[in-house]
C-alpha cells in the first residue's frame, strides 16, 4: 500500500478512470432477469444495495428488473431502467401483516428482526407473481440466467431456484448476509433490542424450500464470512464471496484534504439502538472531550436516543456531545468531509454501509473486531477492537483516540489508506465485474451441459 502523495494520486487516478469508463463491456451482453424486491436509489441499507446491484450490472448486462411497486417513484425518477422494469404491488399484503404484528406487540413499533420474520411470509408471494409473469420467457430460454439480489437475508428461501433449474436456466442468489450470532459478552443486550426471534434461527433450516434454494442455485454469492460459515460443506463449491455494500466513483470527493489540528472530529452514523455500541463511544470519548482533544457528533435516531443523552449528562459532557438526529442522505457527505475519525463500536453488524461511506471520505475507522466491519477494516487503515467485556473495549477505544490525537503523522497515513481501501475493493463498477464473472461461469457451465 502506498502512502503520502503516492496513495492520494492512486485514488484520484482510479476515480477518474472509473468516472469516465465504468468497466469494459463484453461483446455479447448476457440476458439477466434481476429480482430485487427491495431496490431503491433514494433509500438506504438493503434497498440501496439492491438498486446498486441492478443499476451497475445493468451497465454490462441486458438486465430486466423485477421489484416492488414501493420503489417505482424513485426508480422512474432515476430513469436508468426505463421500460426494462416490472413492478409488483404488495402494499396491501405488507400493510396487513405489519398491522397484525403491531397488534401482537401491543402497539409497539415493528423491529428489524420481526420485520424479517414477516418477510418470510410475504416474500414468497412476490416470487409466485414473478414466476407467473415470466415463466413463458424462462421456459423459452429468453434469459441466460435469473439472479435474486434481494432480500439479502439467508433465511428467506426462494421458490424460483427449483423452477429455474427444471427449465435449465441458471439461478443465482445473493449476496446473502445475516445470521451473525450475538457475542457472548453482550448477550444481555439481546432482549433490550427486542431480538427474540434470532434464538430460533436454526428452525428455518427445516422450513420448506430452505434446502432446495441452496441445492438448486447454480451459484451463491455470500456477503460475509459469518454467512459462509452457516452453509454446509456441500454447497461451498458454488459460493462466491462479495460484501454487499459499495460506493460509486461519483460519491467519493476528489478534494477532501483534511486539516489535522486539534480537536479531531469524531463521528458516528447509524440507528441509535443498543447493539450499535454508541454508549461505549460516548464513554470512551469523555476524557478527550473534556481535554478538548476531540469533538463528537452522533448522527441518527432511535429508541436509545434519550438514554444516550442521559449518559452524556451523567458523565458531565452533555454539552460536548452533538446529537444531530437524522440527516438527509444527500447532505451527509458534508459531515464526512469535516470529520477525521469514524467511531463505530457496533457489536452485531453484518454489513457496514455507513462505515464504507465514511472510509471513502478518508475517515479513520475504529470498529469492533466482529462481523462485517472487521472484514472491511484492515490494520493499515484503522483499528479493530477485540470483542471482550464492555469496560475493556471502552479502554481500548479511548487508547486509539488518544493515539490519533497525539500522532497526526499516523492519522494522515491511516486516512489515506482508509480511502484507498474503498477505492480498491468497494466501488460498484468493480463489484459488478465480479458479479459478471459469476454469471459467466454459470453461463458457460450451462452451455457445456445443455448446449444452449
Amino acid at each position: 500500500m502506498q502512502s503520502g502523495n503516492g496513495a492520494s494520486s492512486s485514488v484520484y487516478t482510479t476515480l477518474e478512470r472509473l468516472a469516465m469508463d465504468d468497466t469494459a463491456t463484453p461483446h455479447k451482453k448476457l440476458r439477466v432477469l434481476m429480482i430485487a424486491e427491495l431496490a431503491n436509489p433514494d433509500w438506504v441499507s438493503v434497498p440501496l444495495v439492491g438498486w446498486n446491484i441492478a443499476r451497475h450490472v445493468g451497465e454490462i448486462c441486458d438486465v430486466h428488473l423485477v421489484t416492488s411497486s414501493r420503489n417505482q417513484e424513485n426508480i422512474d425518477r432515476n430513469g436508468f431502467f426505463k421500460k426494462n422494469v416490472t413492478y409488483i404491488d404488495q402494499t396491501k399484503t405488507i400493510n396487513f401483516l405489519v398491522s397484525c404484528a403491531r397488534f401482537v406487540l401491543l402497539g409497539k413499533a415493528v423491529d428489524y428482526t420481526t420485520f424479517q420474520a414477516l418477510t418470510f411470509i410475504f416474500y414468497p408471494l412476490f416470487e409466485i407473481k414473478t414466476w407467473f409473469l415470466f415463466r413463458k420467457k424462462i421456459k423459452n430460454n429468453e434469459f441466460d440466467l435469473v439472479h435474486r439480489a434481494t432480500p439479502l437475508s439467508p433465511v428467506i428461501p426462494s421458490l424460483l431456484a427449483s423452477l429455474c433449474k427444471s427449465h435449465k436456466t441458471p439461478f443465482i442468489i445473493g449476496p446473502l448476509n445475516g445470521g451473525l450470532k450475538w457475542p457472548e459478552e453482550f448477550a444481555y443486550l439481546q432482549s433490550k433490542d427486542r431480538d427474540y426471534l434470532s434464538r430460533f434461527r436454526q428452525i428455518v433450516r427445516c422450513l420448506p424450500f430452505y434446502k432446495s434454494t441452496r441445492r438448486d442455485s447454480s451459484a451463491i454469492i455470500v456477503g460475509s464470512n459469518a454467512t459462509l460459515s452457516e452453509l454446509t460443506p456441500t454447497y461451498l463449491h458454488k459460493c462466491h464471496y462479495l460484501p454487499e455494500n459499495g460506493m460509486t466513483a461519483q460519491e467519493i470527493p476528489r478534494d477532501n484534504q483534511k486539516v489535522w489540528d486539534l480537536p479531531l472530529k469524531v463521528l458516528f452514523v447509524g440507528r441509535l439502538v443498543a447493539l450499535k455500541g454508541v454508549d461505549m463511544v460516548i464513554e470512551a470519548s469523555a476524557p478527550l472531550l473534556r481535554d478538548r482533544q476531540i469533538t463528537l457528533q452522533i448522527i441518527g435516531d432511535g429508541p436509545e436516543l434519550q438514554n444516550l443523552r442521559n449518559l452524556a449528562q451523567s458523565l458531565g459532557i452533555g454539552d460536548k456531545v452533538d446529537f444531530k438526529g437524522w440527516i438527509d442522505r444527500k447532505i451527509i457527505g458534508d459531515f464526512y468531509k469535516m470529520s477525521h475519525i469514524f467511531a463505530f463500536a457496533s457489536i452485531k453488524e453484518f454489513g457496514g454501509g455507513a462505515l464504507i461511506e465514511a472510509m471513502s471520505f478518508g475517515l479513520i475507522p475504529i470498529v469492533a473486531d466482529y462481523g462485517g466491519p472487521s472484514e472491511i477494516v484492515t490494520s493499515d487503515c484503522g483499528f479493530k477492537v477485540t470483542m471482550q467485556n464492555r469496560d475493556l473495549m471502552i479502554q481500548k477505544i479511548t487508547s486509539h483516540l488518544r493515539e490519533l490525537a497525539s500522532n497526526h503523522t499516523l492519522a494522515k497515513t491511516l486516512s489515506q489508506h482508509s480511502r484507498q481501501r474503498i477505492v480498491d475493493e468497494y466501488l460498484w463498477p468493480q463489484k459488478a465485474q465480479k458479479i459478471l464473472a459469476v454469471y459467466s461461469k454459470v453461463h458457460l457451465d450451462k452451455l457445456s451441459t445443455y448446449g444452449r
